[in-house]
């Protein structure tokens, strides 16, 4: 109607009217153009308003169709350590850990990797931000503040897409009461979420490996030494002494008992080919896996064990049940690397897929950048492989293990000089192991030193070097292969 009114014939009709015929048209249509005005004006406020209260709602970000198929996203960020001691750090990080891996069996949440927001230590950064970095929506941030037989522990669930807070808590009890209050948690964050739980993640969420807190603690102590090296003895030893005292509070504490297996383990593998030594790790991860055959630790524990006794096939097999277990496990990724590179033949492709799945997972450590300059050096890119274990170099200075990797790298790259430079500056008593006489009977072979070679060849087997695949597919050791000493010492130990 206004349009017809307004239409230029009719307009000049209008003029020619008398005065009064113009006055009665003009004001209609007038009115009519300010009531369509204010009929869109109120159809567009109503319209912004609807969009407002949807973005309010948790349940969408997102089209309607993909919000309902999508699973609501949350990061725990670590939680900070208010005691006062920084050397309470193990205990604010295994309880981000814990809460983690409870919300973790929770099957319609994702959560983020542990070690994915491991960077986020201390950070102070817009919430909002962290949450489109690591793709979530939801982030958990607390604190813990431990002192003596109390713990304090706050927390707080927050929508990074509104910063409104969802759900925020206060827990002062009695340590003993710490793992209830890590269940409440992961419980009432799902219940903020509307995430109906069925009975048997329920049971999950509130699965307990020990009732002792004291053990839990010494527990926490120990696996927080277990990222930082791979050869240090004193850091070993404090491991060993930490997961001890947790088996004596809880001696079927299977958690414990893996970390003991790895603490030999590394000791047999990197800093003295004592046998008693892999033994007592295959005990201890056997009896892991037997109280929990579904312990990704165990798995991880029975894997290092069947590396160190030159398995590589079994040990691969054990990491990726690990990795199945827990997918997030960057550990067994990182591993399984290992086991990768070792075998026979090796497989370099996909040992670099492993530790390049352990690092986006956030485990990036000396083990993990010089597994994966192990795998580039089979690869033959030993450019980046020389570059990875350098890294590892700066990530732990006190360890000898990427100079054992640079020896490596240079040997295959056929720097024969360079590489014996390298292994002849790691410690005497880790040049003895088994696996590093080796190594140095490979390069001393490299270099038509025989005598220096087959010496060190028959410490290797002498002390457990059994990985005869290696011997029989080692291209440094053709010169020697006609020699009747070596004939000798390979056919007396091999099986």
């Amino acid at each position: 109607r206004l349009r017809r009114d307004s239409e230029p014939g009719r307009t000049a009709a209008a003029s020619s009217a008398t005065g009064s015929a113009v006055t009665a048209k003009a004001k209609p249509s007038w009115l009519l153009q300010a009531l369509a005005v204010a009929i869109l004006v109120v159809l567009a406020g109503g319209y912004a308003a609807l969009r407002w209260r949807q973005s309010q709602s948790p349940a969408t970000t997102a089209p309607a169709a993909s919000a309902t198929a999508a699973k609501p996203t949350v990061a725990v960020l670590p939680f900070r350590n208010l005691s006062g001691d920084p050397q309470n750090d193990y205990f604010s990080d295994g309880t981000t850990e814990e809460i983690i891996t409870k919300l973790s069996k929770i099957k319609n949440l994702q959560v983020a990797p542990r070690m994915a927001v491991a960077r986020y230590k201390g950070a102070q950064q817009d919430l909002k931000e962290i949450g489109k970095e690591l793709g979530v929506r939801y982030i958990l941030e607390g604190s813990v503040r431990k002192a003596e037989n109390r713990v304090r522990i706050t927390a707080q669930l927050m929508d990074t897409t509104s910063g409104f807070n969802l759900w925020a808590e206060d827990f002062d009890r009695d340590m003993k009461d710490v793992f209830a209050v890590q269940e409440e948690t992961a419980l009432k964050i799902a219940d903020a979420l509307n995430l109906r739980l069925t009975p048997q993640e329920e049971h999950a969420v509130r699965r307990r490996y020990t009732q002792d807190v004291q053990a839990y603690d010494a527990y926490l102590r120990g696996r927080s030494l277990q990222a930082q090296f791979i050869d240090v003895p004193a850091k070993l030893d404090m491991a060993r002494k930490e997961f001890e005292s947790a088996l004596e509070r809880d001696p079927n504490y299977a958690p414990a008992l893996a970390g003991l297996a790895w603490v030999d383990g590394q000791y047999y593998r990197n800093i003295e080919s004592d046998p008693a030594r892999l033994e007592r790790a295959a005990k201890y991860a056997e009896r892991a896996r037997a109280i929990d055959p579904d312990l990704s630790a165990a798995h991880d524990a029975l894997g290092f064990v069947a590396s160190s006794r030159y398995d590589y096939r079994k040990a691969a097999e054990e990491f990726r049940e690990a990795t199945r277990l827990d997918p997030e496990d960057g550990l067994a990724w990182d591993y399984l690397s290992w086991a990768l590179a070792y075998q026979q033949p090796p497989d370099g492709a996909e040992a670099e897929k492993a530790s390049r799945e352990a690092i986006r997972l956030g485990f990036e450590t000396m083990a993990t950048d010089y597994h994966l300059g192990r795998a580039l050096m089979i690869e033959g890119r030993y450019d980046d492989a020389i570059e990875a274990m350098e890294r590892a170099q700066k990530l732990s200075p006190e360890s000898s293990t990427p100079l054992f990797g640079l020896c490596q790298v240079y040997l295959a790259k056929g720097d024969y000089d360079k590489a014996l430079s390298y292994w002849l500056r790691q410690p005497d008593k880790q040049r003895s192991t088994s696996l590093e006489g080796f190594w140095g009977a490979s390069i001393y072979a490299a270099r038509g030193e025989k005598d220096k070679a087959l010496a060190l060849l028959q410490v290797a087997l002498e002390k457990g070097f059994n990985d005869f695949a290696a011997i029989d597919n080692n291209p440094h050791f053709n010169s020697l292969r006609s020699d009747p000493r070596f004939q000798k010492l390979v056919g007396r130990y091999r099986k």
